[in-house]
């Protein structure tokens, strides 16, 4: 065990230092990979429409099943275990790019298929044109998988970074130069080609292509025990929750898959801005932690707070603010996306509370139990397609909304078993934080109107977003609820070191 683990296990404080030290970078990281990404992606919404959008959701079904195969779960069980030799990492990392070089290849060959699915010749060549992602990927996967291990979360935010500035200059490079759906292809193949270069400059260790020596399959038995799950777990995800663009897809227009897909765009950077942060950093520090359960059960408790305070202040008022944010980003030709987007805002907790407890459960080694709840929560998602399309794409929204919310509870349910908690103490903070999230809302909406009609989107946008974000500071401040006030202590501890 190196230097780091032995300090991080012996004092409680040096963890939650590491933890808050690596949440700030993953979200300085996030959030300035976020806001270029963001802006750039607006830039290009307004210069290609939302067919180049939806010829490109589309092609993106496949590709994004397809990527679960090149990396096998092997990033997660090199964070998880204990030890890992250079062996196993060499033996990792050659099948990463080994597999990532027969999917492109694959992909390539198998364009007439996306052809004949969606009837469109368009959609083929767009698909054929991304083949080349995942050999450019594979590259990327050990290193940046032994960065988190390392919990070095500010060498990744200096890489994403640097990949989203150069990808996103090629990309609006070549939608002004009239390339279409094109510009978004190369922006994408350019962004994974910089993230498997700018990796390598981070970490010390390096591939070695002497087969007899450094190519032991039997060696990541271990490993493979623990990530095979994983694997499928993922696999299984990319499938299920990928049929939603691609009955869309064959069911309406592109131009619809644009609004779809751009409205999903918008509800991922709001999750991901919330607390995937946290999220993201929470894995490697409970699988250095797992022996000490009380720990574990502290630092959940802690983070479930805070994931809760700052989801549904982001829900209640970025629902408020939608048709604002469409009209001054993207032009009423957008403002479609907007009403998809206000539907699937109300299931935004899902997923970086779910994170939370599924990292909680891999963390502690139960990938196993992880695998069988994505079945269950998959099949649940399967009926929300099979029944939701029955009533159209609102339709299926709203049972996309029930879908994950049970889904939820269920991660919270088995997460709590494994750290020895009734799971009723979850339920119950999070529910507090949704009641005063809904309470400011209608506080603010009833207020809103009492003013009448205002003139000017931007001037609506400011007075309704500022005025949702500080009633809903002052009720949480009232109730003195733990995720504000772990906030401003870490605000405080902020001051202190400078």
């Amino acid at each position: 065990m190196n230097g780091f683990s032995s300090v991080y296990l012996h004092h409680y404080q040096t963890r939650e230092q590491v933890l808050l030290k690596g949440v700030l970078w993953d979200f300085v990281g996030k959030g300035a990979h976020q806001i270029v990404s963001f802006v750039i992606s607006i830039i290009l919404a307004r210069i290609l429409g939302p067919e180049a959008f939806g010829l490109l959701g589309m092609a993106m079904v496949v590709i994004g099943i397809a990527q679960v195969f090149g990396d096998f779960g092997f990033s997660s069980g090199v964070i998880q275990a204990k030890e890992v030799t250079a062996v196993q990492y060499n033996t990792i990392f050659w099948i990463n790019v080994i597999f990532g070089l027969v999917l492109s290849a694959l992909t390539f060959f198998s364009a007439a298929l996306v052809t004949w699915f969606y009837e469109s010749e368009e959609v083929g060549n767009v698909f054929r044109s991304l083949s080349p992602i995942f050999l450019l990927g594979s590259f990327s996967v050990l290193p940046l998988a032994i960065l988190k291990r390392q919990v070095n979360f500010k060498s990744i935010a200096i890489i994403n970074f640097i990949a989203v500035i150069i990808a996103g200059a090629t990309g609006l490079t070549l939608a002004y130069s009239d390339y279409g759906v094109y510009a978004l292809v190369a922006q994408s193949l350019i962004q994974y080609a910089i993230l498997s270069i700018a990796a390598w400059f981070f970490v010390d260790w390096r591939p070695v292509l002497n087969y007899a020596t450094h190519f032991d399959l039997k060696s990541i038995g271990d490993i493979w025990k623990f990530s095979s799950n994983l694997f499928y777990s993922s696999l299984l995800d990319a499938v299920v929750t990928r049929l939603d663009v691609l009955i869309i897809g064959k069911l309406f227009s592109a131009a619809t898959i644009g609004f779809y897909t751009r409205a999903v765009s918008f509800y991922n950077l709001i999750v991901r801005y919330s607390s995937s942060s946290l999220a993201q950093v929470f894995f490697p520090v409970i699988s250095k932690i797992q022996d000490d359960k009380e720990a574990v059960r502290q630092l959940t408790l802690k983070s479930v707070h805070v994931v809760s305070f700052a989801i549904f202040l982001l829900i209640g008022a970025t629902y408020l603010v939608s048709d604002e944010v469409f009209l001054v980003l993207l032009s009423a030709e957008w403002l479609e996306a907007s009403a998809y987007f206000k539907i699937i805002l109300l299931s935004a907790y899902s997923r970086p509370l779910g994170a939370t407890m599924v990292n909680v459960l891999i963390g502690l080694g139960n990938s196993k139990t992880h695998l069988k709840i994505e079945v269950v929560k998959k099949f649940l998602l399967f009926l929300a397609y099979l029944v939701g399309f029955q009533f159209g794409l609102i339709g299926f929204l709203y049972s996309l909304i029930f879908s994950r919310a049970i889904s939820t509870v269920i991660n919270v349910i088995f997460a709590s078993r494994a750290m020895g908690m009734r799971f009723t103490v979850f339920i119950v903070a999070i529910l507090k934080y949704a009641i005063l999230g809904a309470v400011t809302y209608f506080a603010v909406r009833l207020a809103i109107d009492s003013l009448g009609d205002l003139e000017g989107v931007i001037v609506q946008l400011l007075l309704k977003g500022s005025l949702f974000v500080l009633v809903y500071f002052a009720l949480n401040y009232v109730v003195k609820m733990p995720g504000l006030e772990v906030l401003l202590s870490l605000v405080k501890r902020l001051k202190n070191r400078v």
